[in-house]
């Protein structure tokens, strides 16, 4: 005796709204017919997903937009500008002890840093181009090759003479 008993009477299913066909372009350019798990196993992908591509093509007639892998931040370039023009408004000192070794590398006062600099940004900066700490360090980081300080390894002529003008000055 079975374990449950059915009306065989009454129709449960609801008849498919579709019929998919599946096939493949050979090398010739050939449309060839395949059966579904061929195709399947050809494409590398589970039955769910190409079942909800055709759903979405049938009612909308477009196949769905991939929304993986984009990139968030509205308004990227007009704050990439900004960013720029902040930060090349800044008074920059050279090292004036290898400049042949690193010609392109400027130095920032000892009492700026990156958290620093951001926060001024963002005070000065309109409500649309503001950005977060870590779009400023990347962007910071990845376009300008600045430093913290001047290295004072030893200290020149020039720095001394300007050391005891400053300290007569007082």
């Amino acid at each position: 005796m079975p374990a449950r008993k059915r009306n065989r009477n009454r129709v449960t299913s609801k008849p498919k709204a579709v019929s998919l066909t599946y096939k493949i372009q050979k090398q010739d350019g050939r449309l060839v017919q395949v059966c579904r798990a061929a195709f399947l196993g050809i494409v590398g992908v589970k039955k769910d997903r190409i079942l909800r591509l055709a759903k979405t093509f049938m009612y909308t007639g477009k196949t769905p937009k991939e929304n993986r892998g984009e990139d968030h931040v509205k308004d990227k370039k007009e704050k990439k500008l900004s960013l720029k023009t902040f930060i090349e408004s800044l008074k920059c000192t050279e090292n004036h002890y290898f400049r042949s070794d690193t010609p392109y590398r400027v130095y920032l006062p000892c009492d700026l840093n990156i958290r620093k600099l951001w926060k001024m940004y963002n005070d000065q900066a309109d409500t649309n181009v503001k950005v977060k700490h870590c779009f400023f360090r990347n962007y910071f980081n990845k376009n300008y090759d600045v430093g913290f300080g001047t290295p004072q390894t030893d200290i020149c002529s020039t720095c001394l003479q300007y050391k005891d003008k400053i300290k007569r000055c007082n």
